[in-house]
């Protein structure tokens, strides 16, 4: 079985983590203008909708960065990017529209099957007491 190098999960994890993070907190700091967009594209519960939505992103970010939880991190950032795609993104098209959603996905699909790696607090959490 090939080896992965222990970057490649890292490197992913930073991706991720910058972009859930900081996108959830532009919604975060500017609600109010969330929301408006929320109830233009008719969500459910606008006011709702963006703080869970906002939040779920920060969340994902840090355990992303953290390397804590990434399997549910993923999980959740693929029914985000699913959710965009279907609500916003799905009538524009790939190129120009999704394309960027679908590489999230497949980014966080990634470390599903990676893990966190060995630059991660889970790893290090893992490790017996007294080893380096």
């Amino acid at each position: 079985m090939a080896q992965t190098n222990p970057l490649a999960p890292l490197l992913i994890r930073i991706g991720l983590g910058s972009i859930l993070f900081f996108h959830g907190l532009q919604k975060l700091l500017y609600i109010s203008r969330t929301i408006e967009f929320f109830q233009l594209i008719e969500l459910p519960a606008p006011p709702i909708a963006a703080y869970v939505i906002a939040t779920a992103e920060i969340l994902c970010g840090i355990a992303f960065f953290l390397g804590i939880h990434i399997r549910l991190a993923s999980l959740c950032t693929i029914l985000l990017m699913c959710g965009t795609i279907i609500t916003v993104k799905g009538t524009k098209g790939f190129i120009n529209g999704y394309e960027f959603d679908v590489l999230i996905m497949l980014n966080a699909i990634s470390l599903i099957f990676l893990g966190p790696g060995e630059h991660s607090i889970s790893h290090i959490s893992n490790q017996p007491y007294g080893n380096t």
